[in-house]
């Protein structure tokens, strides 16, 4: 367990790593709801899971509104960033036939900056870029990557070839 300053000068990357109930200083309590979390990309239903990680926080916490309120947040940064994480495998399994990546992110109001400046990238799937960009890549990263074969890309391609020569872009 780590203190909240101790977390916040965390990099990035171990915050990323890093699975966050505050409140609760026991390694055992945490495990047991990071073990419960995991099992979301197995199919866990969202609503057992968190009824489960309530319970298990209730005997720390003061109330089980407490703990309900608790419970969302570790459901939805772990819980969301293992779907990217699940997704990778599978791309890197399949990179003869999408040889291709595009950033996606939420596309939401809360996505950060940093994210929002990738969103659309596209790179070839060996690419260095997806050494340090692939999803999650920070605490809280809610963005995916998604496969594209050559045809994808050369579609693309065309379309914004042709949307240029309906409205090119300004020269500056």
């Amino acid at each position: 367990p780590l203190t909240r300053d101790l977390f916040d000068a965390a990099t990035p990357e171990l915050q990323a790593a890093s699975f966050v109930i505050t409140g609760v200083e026991d390694l055992h309590a945490i495990e047991r709801v990071r073990n419960i979390v995991s099992r979301l990309p197995e199919g866990e239903d969202w609503d057992t899971a968190k009824g489960e990680i309530i319970d298990e926080l209730t005997q720390w916490l003061d109330n089980d509104e407490e703990a309900e309120r608790r419970a969302e947040p570790p459901l939805r940064s772990h819980g969301f960033a293992a779907y990217p994480v699940m997704n990778y495998r599978e791309l890197e399994e399949q990179r003869d036939i999408f040889t291709w990546r595009k950033y996606q992110t939420a596309q939401d109001e809360r996505v950060r900056g940093s994210h929002a400046a990738l969103d659309g990238v596209i790179a070839p799937a060996d690419s260095p870029f997806w050494k340090t960009h692939t999803p999650p890549w920070e605490f809280g990263c809610r963005c995916d990557v998604i496969g594209l074969t050559d045809d994808d890309v050369e579609a693309i391609r065309f379309d914004l070839a042709r949307r240029d020569e309906i409205a090119p872009a300004p020269l500056y």
